[in-house]
């Protein structure tokens, strides 16, 4: 729910951006950046410029021809951690916010890694902007230099690392619509599974109610005439 809630638009609209044709291009070049991954036996390394089709089907992302915080056309900078376009201005200001906030690259002239490019295509300038306007932090909002800084931001970023975690580990990406219908669930599942594990809580209450039975039990032996429990009662505790 929460990340319905802080990433995912409409499915009817990523259906509409998404080329068959192109998405098994994107397919292709996302797992060659996998394998050079596993070559390099870092995953967390940045080795390789922004694939092509990567790119092209980048572009055609609601808001993505556009600078998601000024407007400015064109964009070639981006910040990861949102999966958004900025400017070069905009990218500037965004370093300085630091990587635990947003980390900057650019789409031309930096190398990337796998994650990086499925976190650019799972995001999205409208997608992002839609999230703050929702929280009273759009373009007109007196919160809108800063919302960056703020709780929801926060939300955002860490619902968006988890998003895209779950689409790296489906295997091959098959776009927004497909990836995000199996991420949910994926985590329908994980959620239904977690429910059957008892939890501490559950152990802590069922202990408790056998020390009770216990302790009832061993007092009616006690209230018997003549009732000799014998050597072992000693190493029973006594309510």
């Amino acid at each position: 729910q929460h990340i319905a809630t802080a990433i995912i638009t409409s499915e009817k609209t990523m259906n509409s951006t998404e080329d068959p044709v192109l998405l098994q291009k994107v397919a292709s070049e996302l797992e060659q950046l996998r394998d050079n991954e596993r070559q390099q036996q870092t995953q967390q390394s940045d080795g390789m410029p922004f694939p092509k089709s990567c790119r092209k089907l980048l572009s055609t992302i609601p808001g993505n021809s556009r600078c998601v915080d000024c407007g400015c056309r064109n964009p070639d900078w981006a910040s990861v951690t949102y999966g958004v376009l900025l400017c070069m201005t905009c990218s500037g200001r965004h370093r300085s916010y630091g990587v635990g906030v947003s980390r900057v690259r650019s789409i031309s002239m930096d190398a990337w890694s796998h994650s990086q490019v499925v976190a650019m295509l799972e995001g999205g300038g409208e997608q992002l902007q839609s999230f703050y306007a929702r929280h009273g932090m759009g373009t007109d909002s007196d919160a809108f230099h800063r919302r960056y800084q703020t709780k929801a931001a926060r939300f955002y970023r860490q619902n968006m690392e988890s998003h895209v975690k779950k689409i790296c580990q489906l295997g091959t990406y098959k776009g927004r619509a497909a990836s995000r219908k199996a991420a949910t669930s994926s985590s329908i599942r994980t959620t239904a599974a977690s429910k059957l594990q008892p939890t501490s809580r559950d152990v802590r209450n069922r202990l408790s109610l056998a020390s009770a039975v216990e302790c009832s039990a061993m007092r009616s032996n006690r209230s018997l005439p003549g009732s000799n429990l014998g050597s072992s009662s000693r190493h029973i505790r006594v309510c």
